[in-house]
């Protein structure tokens, strides 16, 4: 016959009370968190790259060097490593690899931030006369 080794009772207990509280903690955090992006869905927009019609500049360009810094959009779907874009400026079509291309920020972000100078500088130049 063989020995089992008991643990006392009360250690059980104890281990299934802190299991239980930690379990709480981490569902009352889940609760808080913002899941309308999950990390699945960002994995899959990544794997997507761009959209058509998204607006981006062109960057680190050896080819065609002349349009670095010029703003594009996306023109369709990537195709053989590379997406077709549509330079603003010429319309010129150009077939561009990922690393080539920058997300730009949305038209109201530009607004926002140029007003905020815009309204510092006023500001600060209203200094009190004597």
């Amino acid at each position: 016959h063989t020995n089992h080794i008991h643990k006392p009772h009360t250690q059980t207990t104890q281990s299934t009370q802190s299991t239980q509280s930690t379990l709480s903690l981490i569902k009352h955090a889940l609760k808080h968190i913002d899941t309308s992006n999950t990390a699945e869905e960002r994995r899959e927009e990544r794997k997507m790259g761009f959209v058509e019609g998204e607006k981006v500049t062109l960057v680190k360009l050896t080819k065609a060097s002349q349009y670095n810094g010029k703003k594009a959009f996306i023109a369709g779907e990537k195709k053989d490593g590379r997406w077709p874009v549509r330079v603003v400026e010429t319309q010129k079509l150009l077939n561009v690899r990922d690393q080539n291309l920058s997300r730009r920020k949305p038209q109201h972000m530009e607004q926002t931030a140029s007003f905020t100078v815009a309204h510092t500088t006023s500001t600060t130049s209203t200094t009190s006369t004597s």
